[in-house]
């Protein structure tokens, strides 16, 4: 006695070959459309995942990155104080050490 899985998957296979579309067949086998939908998708979907390879793992190590240095600013900056002081930098490595200044400066 075949099994409701097997039943199902041997009416879907059925289907696939009549060329029947779900409703045609399903009214013909007298069957609930809603089921022989479920099942077909079902078993398809098993299938599917069958055939697909299985996922590779590979180890990956993580290091921190090599620091790199910051591009000198190239464009000159112009700052004006709330305090009336003026600042101009027509280049800087390192635009933290303006910040810096800059903080240091509004503070006086």
């Amino acid at each position: 006695m075949e099994s409701r899985r097997q039943k199902w998957a041997r009416l879907c296979e059925e289907l696939r070959q009549s060329g029947m579309t779900k409703r045609q067949f399903a009214a013909e086998r007298d069957l609930n459309l809603n089921t022989l939908t479920w099942w077909c998708w079902k078993l398809g979907a098993e299938s599917r995942a069958a055939d697909k390879p299985a996922p590779i793992f590979a180890p990956v190590r993580i290091v921190a990155p090599a620091r790199q240095p910051k591009a000198p600013t190239t464009t000159p900056i112009h700052l004006e104080l709330p305090n009336g002081i003026a600042l101009r930098f027509d280049h800087s490595d390192r635009p933290e050490d303006i910040a810096h200044l800059v903080a240091a400066l509004g503070r006086l």
